[in-house]
């Protein structure tokens, strides 16, 4: 699986992660604000300082480390933290800094101070279309994932389903385009979740129990004709097999030109015959003439 594909399917599984940036959120220390004093002077402006975000985002990669113990759990709780960065900085109306650029220097300043490199893997694979894309896969999730919890205003509410019906079909036309095959995969596995727990529920209106498929009708279409070709062909064969006197017909001239090959066989073989009986006598009266000729010498 490419490192695309699996930075996608994370998005699935973030809200563990989520729950652990929270419980952790309000720890503090001093030693965190001395550690982010050199981000916080490169990456903040207009006096927003960018130093409480940054002693966040240190003390949950701390708690990550902490409570993962493989390169996929560390991975996932960094693509989370992509997740916070992009909401955060996103209401930053005049930030100059793109998503990334801040991600990368948290990830830096974090390997700098504490010399963990697991993180180090998956950041040279983030690039800013994946950020975007990711971002809202964990969007639907999330709301989703509060449709179907059982604790909130969301749980079970048609208004929260359709927020996420009407969030899903904006990524549609891209998936419509063939652009991001990846993502659109995943959105594919989404909508069937989706569309799983809806079908156990006798709630909400018909228009958004569920979700269109990423797949255009056009390429629906491409897939289904040769399964549609063949059970034709099967099916058109067997009538003809049990209700008409087609095959028995078909078997019935299949032998008539088996016959007549033998036949032809046959002739061959005895003009072949007749043909090599001469060639022998002529031979014998050759021999017969030579033989008296010498004698008469």
């Amino acid at each position: 699986m490419s490192y695309k594909k699996k930075i996608y399917s994370f998005a699935r599984s973030l809200s563990n992660y989520k729950s652990l940036f929270y419980s952790t959120a309000e720890e503090n220390d001093n030693i965190y604000t001395q550690i982010c004093a050199p981000f916080s002077a490169k990456y903040s402006i207009n006096g927003d300082s960018l130093t409480s975000l940054c002693e966040k985002c240190i003390i949950y990669l701390n708690n990550a480390e902490a409570n993962f113990h493989n390169l996929i759990e560390n991975a996932r709780s960094a693509v989370y933290l992509l997740c916070f960065l992009h909401d955060e900085l996103s209401r930053k109306v005049s930030y100059r800094y793109n998503t990334l650029t801040v991600y990368n220097g948290l990830i830096d300043l974090y390997e700098e101070k504490y010399g963990f490199r697991t993180l180090e893997v998956y950041k040279k694979h983030i690039v800013v279309d994946i950020i975007e894309k990711v971002k809202n896969l964990y969007d639907l999730y999330d709301l989703f994932e509060k449709f179907t919890h059982s604790t909130g205003d969301c749980y079970n509410n048609c208004e929260c389903a359709k927020k996420c019906v009407d969030l899903y079909k904006t990524h549609l036309v891209v998936c419509y385009k063939g652009i991001n095959q990846d993502f659109c995969n995943e959105l594919e596995k989404f909508r069937g979740i989706y569309n799983s727990y809806m079908e156990k529920i006798s709630i909400c209106d018909d228009a958004i129990r569920t979700l269109p498929s990423t797949k255009s009708i056009d390429l629906q279409i491409a897939l289904i004709i040769p399964f549609v070709i063949i059970l034709v062909m099967s099916f058109t064969l067997f009538i003809l097999y049990k209700f008409t006197p087609f095959f028995s017909r078909l078997r019935s001239l299949t032998s008539r030109k088996k016959q007549v090959c033998k036949n032809i066989d046959q002739e061959l073989h005895e003009l072949q015959r007749n043909y090599e009986i001469p060639n022998g006598n002529s031979q014998n009266i050759s021999y017969h003439l030579l033989y008296n000729s010498g004698e008469n010498f």
